[in-house]
């Protein structure tokens, strides 16, 4: 049985994304293609945001708009995020 993704899920990953591209996402308005190199920070850092913050997360200011690009995109939750479909300005 596949693992059924919610909404906790993808607030870590946009936790995640916000910690390491948030500067990139508010200048461009859109993320960075995935960089495989990113995989265990990635992994690091989710681990350090569940262990701080828990797991049902209150995304920051700048977690919430990545948060709401990755919900209008459509994107999976993954710290292996590699990318979205297309250059999707909010």
């Amino acid at each position: 049985m596949a693992h059924k993704c919610d909404d906790r899920e993808l607030k870590v990953t946009a936790a995640v994304l916000a910690h390491f591209h948030v500067q990139y996402f508010k200048e461009h308005g859109y993320l960075p293609p995935g960089d495989p190199n990113l995989s265990w920070p990635y992994c690091a850092c989710s681990n350090s945001i569940i262990r701080t913050r828990g797991f049902d997360i209150t995304l920051t200011e700048d977690e919430q708009l990545v948060y709401e690009f990755l919900v209008k995109v459509g994107a999976k939750p993954s710290v292996h995020f590699t990318g979205y479909p297309g250059k999707i300005n909010l």
